[in-house]
């Protein structure tokens, strides 16, 4: 499925990459160098609309008014 937002940042832990899409998942994944690795994948059961954050914050916007705010301080 088509990815719909994608959200990036950066720690002293190293890079990391959210996307979020059609298809109802919240994927989060590693960045090193040229590689890119997925940690961690979470349904939330409706599709994505939006997405935005300041890090550690990250807000998804879901049909029906539906949200989820994730703290991103311990992906890692």
């Amino acid at each position: 499925m088509p990815v719909k937002d994608v959200y990036s940042w950066s720690t002293e832990a190293g890079v990391f990459l959210v996307s979020g899409g059609w298809d109802c998942c919240v994927k989060f994944f590693r960045v090193n160098g040229n590689e890119v690795f997925q940690i961690g994948e979470s349904n939330v059961f409706k599709p994505i609309h939006f997405m935005s954050g300041a890090y550690p914050l990250l807000v998804t916007a879901h049909s029906e008014r539906f949200i989820h705010v994730w703290n991103l301080f311990k992906v890692q």
